[in-house]
């Protein structure tokens, strides 16, 4: 057998045993999915779960709370950012540490 054929036995063989393993792997899989399935549960009426609509002024207000928000937390983080090298080196704050 010259080497050309056997480096390409070596090489299917070696395929061969991926794609099985594979397989196997993937059987396995779909027999723990079937044994351990989530079952779905009965116990939740339909009547329970209506959701009332949300008017158009509920959501404007709802969007401009969002609004609000992020132009605070913007507005602070510019703040913060302007004094950062103050306020890592003041020694006020909650979490300070005492310095002897």
């Amino acid at each position: 057998m010259s080497e050309l054929t056997q480096g390409l036995q070596i090489s299917v063989m070696g395929i061969l045993i991926t794609f099985a393993s594979l397989g196997v792997l993937i059987l396995v899989m779909v027999l723990l999915r079937e044994l351990f399935a989530i079952k779905p549960d009965n116990s939740i009426k339909s009547e329970d779960t209506k959701v009332e609509p949300v008017s158009n002024r509920e959501k404007l207000r709802m969007r401009a709370a969002g609004i609000a928000v992020l132009a605070a937390s913007r507005r602070r983080g510019t703040k913060r950012t302007a004094q950062l090298g103050a306020l890592l080196e003041s020694s006020s704050g909650r979490n300070k540490t005492q310095r002897r």
